[in-house]
């Protein structure tokens, strides 16, 4: 104990100095690691904001509508974005029943009423191949409607450089209280109508409208109350079956894509008939009514009726 003190005795100055060195030490340690924390907090929280940033931003250009300007409002544009890019992933990595499970009902019922029917008319057509796609919006004020391109994938298929693509038009239509489904194949959706107008013993009811990028079809309801057999249409003539819309546009029926038989209502007889007009998709414009114009309620004597639509 005495060597021990005496040691101390001798070297005091220099334990008292070591020891100032290691409290000087471990206070610069403690500096730095608190630094080194703080900036991994401000680090951190960068991060955070440029991923928030990120996703809030993932569509930005994608959303900028093509036609009616503007842009996908910011609480769905997201939401419609992550639907349409998870249907094209689907199909981009052949799994065509997932992609299946995500259009709306009526896309099915009146476009692909069964899986098989959708992997041979739609993916099989689209992505037999390795594929790339890209889409942006195309109108999003009163329905959703995304232009989608689909390229062939270069780099996994070899055929060299080409701009070539197959185009599409996506809608997205809310299924349900909170879901959202798609519409495709330039497919936009059905409005149930069940309007009807009662003449000269023929009865017309424009039962729904299935509207399309390109043209429109109507499910007419054809009821015969008279004696002999009236005839909807003789095709005689050009533009003698029509719709209107509010700017007293017309759009003519496409008769040649009906049978003969079609517009033959015999005696007390009732049918459904499917009839195709011209009019392209629009936003805001409504279609006032359908004219029949060229009506043969028996051989010689005609009646000419319009079906008016509530707006």
């Amino acid at each position: 104990m005495e060597k021990l003190v005496r040691i101390y005795n001798q070297n005091r100055g220099k334990i008292f100095v070591l020891i100032l060195v290691i409290i000087f030490i471990f206070v610069i340690i403690s500096l730095f690691n608190l630094r080194a924390k703080d900036e991994n907090k401000d680090q951190s929280e960068k991060v955070e904001a440029e991923v928030s940033n990120t996703e809030k931003n993932k569509y930005y250009n994608e959303s900028k509508s093509m036609v009616t300007g503007g842009n996908v409002s910011d609480s769905v544009k997201n939401k419609f974005g992550d639907l349409v890019d998870t249907f094209l992933d689907y199909c981009k990595n052949h799994e065509p029943e997932k992609a299946y499970g995500l259009l709306s009902d009526d896309c099915k019922e009146i476009l692909y009423p069964t899986e098989w029917l959708f992997e041979q008319q739609y993916y099989n057509s689209k992505f037999s191949d390795s594929k790339r796609y890209s889409f942006q919006s195309w109108t999003a004020s009163d329905t959703y409607i995304y232009q989608v391109k689909i390229f062939d994938d270069m780099l996994a298929t070899g055929k060299g450089s080409s701009q070539k693509y197959i185009q599409d038009y996506f809608s997205v239509v809310k299924q349900g209280d909170e879901d959202y489904r798609l519409n495709i194949n330039g497919f936009v959706g059905k409005v149930n109508m069940n309007e009807t107008i009662s003449k000269d013993n023929v009865t017309i009811t424009v039962k729904d409208r299935s509207a399309y990028m390109d043209y429109s079809v109507y499910t007419v309801n054809l009821k015969n109350d008279g004696s002999n057999t009236l005839l909807l249409d003789s095709r005689e003539s050009a533009n003698t079956m029509y719709i209107e819309d509010a700017n007293n546009i017309k759009f003519g029926a496409l008769l040649y894509e009906n049978n003969s038989d079609d517009f033959y209502v015999k005696p007390g007889e009732q049918k459904d008939i499917k009839i195709k007009f011209s009019d392209s998709y629009r936003e805001k414009i409504s279609i006032n009514k359908m004219v029949f114009s060229d009506i043969y309620l028996d051989g010689t004597n005609k009646t000419h009726v319009e079906v008016n639509f509530k707006d």
